[in-house]
């Protein structure tokens, strides 16, 4: 039967207060036998039998797990095999990269419900389009003029609301875990106040939480106070805020157009719902 023989010439280790920090490198011979014909390669016979119980160092004090095995033919049965034995650091992409924003396509943005047309009678589809301060369109009625409540509602017209995916980035100790149980449960909800984010200010009713990813590192679960959780948070960010258009019965009988919050989800406070950042 194959043997590691035992550590050669080469072989470092690193043992550290901070048990991240541990790392080896062990470098043995491997001898096989015709028994250890099998349906692999013997290079790769030479690695299973040089990290058979050895998926961590041998070294107790070494915390590091086995990352990275290659075997080297160095004689007619003989293999070098260097084991590499290292912690791996989160993905947390760059760490300069505290939040980026991005727009949303018009065809996956919150669709609103329009009355008005993006264009004055006797404009042209070309001409400017004239907007109210909430980013809707504010030409002429689509209804005839003079149309009641039940006549008006028949003209409405879907318009996508300008949007862009926010996506703020965080960290926390993973003994602080249980903080952000009350986020994992408020997706979709929208800001009912003005929330501030570094020097951007995000006003009420212009912010929908969407989702959120974890990555956590966990090398060694009895040492929980020096490792952590990565987070995203993911937003969508009307900054016309979440609006339509609805229509009203005026004292007359006629439909009048007027503008309108659609909340998209519950509307609450983010005040202290997403640590980390």
């Amino acid at each position: 039967m194959a043997k590691v023989t035992r550590d050669i010439i080469g072989s470092t280790l690193s043992v550290n207060d901070d048990f991240r920090e541990d790392k080896a490198t062990r470098r043995v011979f491997v001898k096989l036998t015709d028994s250890d014909a099998g349906g692999t390669t013997r290079a790769g016979t030479a690695i299973l039998k040089a990290i058979e119980n050895q998926s961590s160092h041998p070294e107790n004090a070494c915390s590091a797990p086995l990352r990275n095995a290659t075997a080297k033919q160095v004689g007619s049965d003989t293999f070098e095999v260097v084991l590499q034995y290292y912690h791996t650091r989160a993905r947390f992409g760059n760490p300069t990269t505290l939040f980026s924003m991005q727009a949303v396509p018009g065809e996956r943005s919150p669709e609103a419900d329009v009355y008005k047309s993006v264009w004055n009678r006797g404009d042209g589809p070309n001409a400017t389009p004239n907007y109210d301060s909430y980013g809707l369109p504010d030409g002429d009625t689509l209804f005839p003029p003079g149309s009641s409540v039940s006549v008006a509602r028949l003209y409405r017209e879907p318009w996508f609301l300008p949007c862009f995916r926010l996506v703020v980035n965080g960290k926390i100790n993973a003994g602080l875990a249980a903080s952000i149980q009350p986020t994992l449960t408020s997706a979709g909800i929208v800001n009912d106040n003005s929330f501030v984010y570094g020097n951007l200010t995000f006003p009420a009713n212009s912010l929908r939480f969407d989702t959120m990813s974890i990555d956590y590192v966990d090398e060694q679960p009895n040492n929980t106070g020096g490792l952590y959780y990565y987070l995203s948070y993911i937003f969508t960010y009307c900054p016309s805020g979440f609006v339509t258009q609805r229509i009203r019965e005026q004292a007359n009988g006629v439909a009048a157009v007027e503008t309108a919050n659609v909340f998209v989800g519950p509307p609450r406070s983010f005040a202290g719902l997403f640590p980390g950042i």
